[in-house]
Order: structure tokens, then C-alpha cells, then sequence
């Protein structure tokens, strides 16, 4: 049903050699072979294609370090509940010691991290990745810096309406009361969304 594009064959070896390096196999080779079959409908030539993957040895996480995370506060903006609010950061960490060293997983660590953060208290929070590879000893090092930014609770909440006719048709209390947000919290980006959603709603 679809035809053999022979600009995109020889992109598809390549997409794959990069899928699987990003993803720690940095010896991967991709070979194909195409060979000629029985054509199902009548007057088309068809082939038959097969990509051959050589994994090879996987690059080995020696070390992982997360700095800069020593000074958050605990659940609530509480201090000195750095341990608790470390453990809750960097849960289900992909990459440890001994691990395949994926680029694409600690990637999405670090997402991951700056979105907790910014459901945390710290609406500015960023993080920086990098890493060293040594091909000699098929072995990486990676390491994520988080950036926190400085923690931030809500202050005054202000509910301004443009009122169709003149005048509100739902009160100020029941808008407040729907958004759920109260002066003081610590910031959420996801509490700010939910409160957003439940005006539409």
C-alpha cells in the first residue's frame, strides 16, 4: 500500500542509530537488507525491507549528582524539613549508578524536577543538565543543577469583573470560594490551573 521512498529509506537508518545513541547505546549500527517479493496486486513490484540492529555495549552511568536542592523547604514552605522535600523532588529518578545512561530519561528528569518545584513554591525554578562521556570505559557522568529561584507564597487575591449590564451576577464570595487559592499559600502552578478551570466550570 505505500511505496518505497528512497530519500526516507536512508533517513530511517539514521533516525535509528539516533534513538538508540540518545538512549545509551552509543555502539548501535543499523544495517538493512531489501529483497524482491511476490507482488500482491498484479503489475506492482513490491520488496520486502529488513533494518538489522547491532546494539553493542551500553554506556554505564558512573555517577549522577543533583545539586543545588540542600535549601528547599519542606511540604507547606515549612524549614527544616530538607530531607522530606529532597526525597519528594528527586522521586523515581531514572538514572543511577550502574544504570544505562539515557539522555532522553534524564531529560524528562529534569522536567519533571523544575515542574515539582513549580508546584512547590518556586514559580522561577529551572534546571541545567550535564555530562561527560567516556567512550574508553563506555562509562557517564551526568549531573542536574536546580536554579529554585527564590520561594514565593501568594499574597493578595484580587477578583476584578467586567459585568455584562451593569452589574455582577455572581458574587464575589462564591468566585473566591470557587477559586480555592487563599493569601499566604505557597505558590502552585497547578493550583493556580485548577482554580482557572473551576471559574470556566
Amino acid at each position: 500500500r505505500r511505496c518505497l521512498d528512497p530519500d526516507e529509506f536512508p533517513r530511517d537508518v539514521i533516525r535509528l542509530q539516533t534513538y538508540y545513541r540518545a538512549r545509551g547505546w552509543v555502539e548501535a549500527t543499523v544495517d538493512t537488507v531489501v529483497r524482491a517479493v511476490p507482488a500482491a496486486v498484479r503489475d506492482r513490484e513490491a520488496v520486502e525491507v529488513t533494518f538489522v540492529v547491532r546494539e553493542g555495549r551500553p554506556l554505564r552511568v558512573a555517577r549522577v549528582v543533583v545539586a543545588g536542592v540542600d535549601s528547599l523547604r519542606g511540604p507547606g514552605g515549612a524549614r527544616g524539613r530538607e530531607g522530606a522535600a529532597r526525597a519528594r523532588l528527586l522521586r523515581d529518578f531514572p538514572l543511577d549508578s550502574g544504570s544505562v545512561f539515557d539522555r532522553v530519561a534524564l531529560a524528562a528528569a529534569r522536567d519533571t524536577i523544575v515542574g515539582r518545584l513549580r508546584n512547590a513554591g518556586y514559580p522561577r525554578a529551572d534546571a541545567l543538565v550535564a555530562w561527560d562521556t567516556d567512550t574508553a570505559r563506555m562509562s557517564a557522568s551526568a549531573q542536574v543543577t536546580v536554579i529554585p529561584g527564590p520561594f514565593t507564597r501568594l499574597g493578595a487575591i484580587r477578583v476584578e469583573r467586567d459585568p455584562a449590564g451593569g452589574r455582577a451576577e455572581i458574587p464575589e464570595a462564591v468566585v473566591r470560594r470557587t477559586l480555592g487559592l487563599r493569601a499566604g499559600d505557597p505558590f502552585r502552578a497547578d493550583a493556580i490551573l485548577d482554580a482557572q478551570r473551576a471559574l470556566y466550570q
